[in-house]
């Protein structure tokens, strides 16, 4: 298989977890074995919507989220009462969990504009086990996720 399916596009780096194997031990991933191919999803479904990550900034992906929120009804939500955003950590392990961080920040801020409500929460949830949650939501509140050039709280 020659053409468009060469190179493969690399993985984000394995991230520091207490429930896998450290870093330093891969030293070699599933798209570096031989035979291994690499497809876009565009040539699996050629009718797909438009892939909208990596932007060059997070502006494409809140302005999806925007788009996407228009149609959801927040008249039930007053000023005063408190808001829980539910999420999964599984959001989290997909391209190191900028588009989701992107994603659920751009939903708190429409939620605050829209309704005036300040008090929004971050609530993530689980399935088996709360171990990997727990991690990356230490790590959203600290701000060690990765995050693009020029995103608030971006310490790159």
């Amino acid at each position: 298989m020659k053409g468009k399916f060469e190179n493969p596009l690399a993985p984000i780096p394995p991230r520091e977890s207490l429930y896998g194997v450290e870093p330093k031990y891969i030293t070699k991933r599933a798209y570096q074995l031989p035979g291994i191919v690499f497809v876009k999803m565009r040539d699996l479904f050629p009718d797909m919507s438009d892939v909208i990550w990596p932007p060059e900034n997070a502006k494409g992906l809140e302005e999806a989220t925007r788009k996407a929120l228009e149609g959801v009804n927040m008249d039930m939500i007053q000023p005063g009462d408190s808001v829980n955003v539910l999420a999964s950590h599984h959001g989290w392990t997909l391209l190191g969990g900028e588009p989701y961080t992107a994603m659920l920040r751009a939903i708190k801020d429409v939620v605050e504009e829209r309704t005036g409500c300040k008090d929004i929460r971050l609530r993530a949830g689980v399935g088996l086990r709360f171990r990997e949650t727990e991690e990356y939501y230490e790590a959203v509140q600290a701000g060690r996720l990765l995050c693009w050039q020029g995103s608030r709280n971006c310490s790159h």
